[in-house]
């Protein structure tokens, strides 16, 4: 898999219940919502996510809606509702301009592309000053040809509307920090690959979707991790992370009825949050999704 679906795998992977209309799933207990129980507690369940997807096929299946009802509080990666979005803009730009890094010749060609991107409605003066993984994410828009739906954002509208708590697992500022710890020359890479072959990613990802939609965490999990040359990123951006919410998981263990939604590239793998909490004692069963 090329870097730049490697980032936006991770970029757009945050793992739910969320029913797809005529899903399609492989024969084998696959699910993306779990039941985490241990002997004397409350039960608490996690829950999937991917970070868009087209709303016509959005859809909340009744063990999802179940499973919001009796929830007491959401956990998201993200507090939604304490993003600063002047802090987000601050952090996104580089000490590093694209026409200073780039030849002239590269850079025509970026700013040909990058106008043609309508979920990029930022001038050149402005853009090429942005960290490249940030670009990128300002392009995951196109990926889909179809009108979006964020996942995250309705679960915390559900619980808001509700009038239920909603935390984050990790902060806004530590998310950004370990996006833009990524080698700049690694990161225009990544854009660079995207602006010369857009069709190959778009391909890509929707590769990644619909094994997202089969909902079979592992091999959801060995699809983003087949290459071997990231075994570094891997660590960072998924199985440190990892164990960091289970150890939050652990902490809140029968205080009360808590989901847990975060990106679907998580659950699975020797080091993933499924694993880890069965090796802590939990018992982690899959909930059919009706």
């Amino acid at each position: 898999m090329k870097f730049v679906v490697k980032i936006l795998a991770f970029l757009l992977l945050q793992v739910s219940a969320i029913e797809i209309n005529a899903q399609k799933r492989k024969s084998g207990n696959h699910s993306l919502l779990y039941k985490v129980e241990s002997k004397g507690s409350t039960p608490f369940y996690l829950f999937g996510t991917i970070h868009l997807i087209c709303a016509d096929q959005f859809k909340v299946s009744e063990s999802l809606e179940l499973v919001l009802e009796q929830a007491e509080t959401l956990y998201l990666e993200l507090d939604m509702n304490a993003v600063n979005p002047l802090a987000v803009f601050s952090k996104a730009v580089s000490s590093t301009a694209l026409d200073e890094f780039l030849p002239a010749p590269t850079v025509d060609s970026l700013k040909k592309f990058i106008a043609t991107q309508s979920s990029l409605n930022l001038p050149w003066m402005v853009v090429k000053k942005l960290q490249p993984v940030f670009i990128q994410q300002l392009f995951m828009q196109n990926l889909l040809d179809c009108k979006t739906e964020a996942i995250d954002l309705y679960l915390n509208k559900r619980f808001v509307d509700m009038k239920k708590p909603v935390k984050g697992l990790e902060t806004f500022e530590f998310q950004l920090d370990m996006m833009m710890g990524i080698e700049y020359k690694d990161q225009v890479e990544g854009l660079l690959q995207y602006m010369r072959q857009p069709d190959q990613t778009k391909e890509q990802f929707g590769k990644l979707v619909e094994t997202y939609l089969r909902g079979n965490a592992e091999e959801l999990y060995a699809l983003i991790n087949e290459d071997k040359s990231f075994v570094d990123m891997e660590d960072k951006f998924l199985s440190e992370r990892n164990e960091n919410w289970v150890k939050i998981m652990k902490e809140n263990k029968g205080k009360q009825k808590y989901l847990y939604a975060f990106g679907a590239g998580h659950l699975g793998g020797k080091k993933g949050v499924i694993a880890l909490l069965k090796k802590e004692g939990f018992k982690v069963t899959p909930i059919e999704q009706k």
